[in-house]
């Protein structure tokens, strides 16, 4: 087991996912009791970073546990189920589809692009199951079809 602070950009950077195994609760944060909170942490650090500021402190978001989930395969991206942390995750991963949907709209569409890198994995010729593999966090039955369309939305 590797333990350690890491951060989100990187953790998302690379080709792989995260599965949200049946067993865990549907997606169920609300507006007053977590997005809010979520927003002032990541508004916070935005103003900082912008303002040229040494960073006082990282934001932690939490604890995300994870599983090895099958074994390697050429054709397939890496797999790993969600065994904490999935609440974050999907959070985290509607967050950066809404910045990339007003990138994109606002006309910044390299941004729009990169923040797109954090949300879907590429070259889905390469996969052996593209409709699901290409999603970097893949979440329960019941989120899946909203999951996909909010992710999707700006796919070009």
């Amino acid at each position: 087991m590797k333990a350690g602070p890491i951060e989100i950009g990187r953790f998302l950077q690379n080709r792989q996912r995260f599965c949200v195994p049946i067993y865990q609760r549907h997606y169920v944060w609300t507006k007053q009791k977590q997005w809010e909170l979520f927003w002032n942490d990541v508004r916070t650090k935005a103003i900082e970073c912008l303002a040229g500021r040494e960073r006082r402190f990282s934001h932690f978001m939490g604890a995300v546990v994870l599983e090895t989930r099958g074994g390697f395969s050429a054709g397939r991206v890496p797999a790993f189920q969600v065994v904490d942390g999935q609440q974050r995750l999907t959070t985290f991963q509607m967050f950066l589809a809404a910045a990339r949907d007003y990138a994109s709209s606002t006309g910044f569409t390299a941004s729009a692009e990169r923040i797109r890198d954090y949300l879907l994995n590429d070259k889905p010729h390469l996969m052996e199951d593209p409709e699901v593999e290409v999603f970097k966090v893949w979440p329960t039955q019941y989120d899946r079809d909203f999951h996909g369309a909010t992710l999707s939305r700006c796919d070009n």
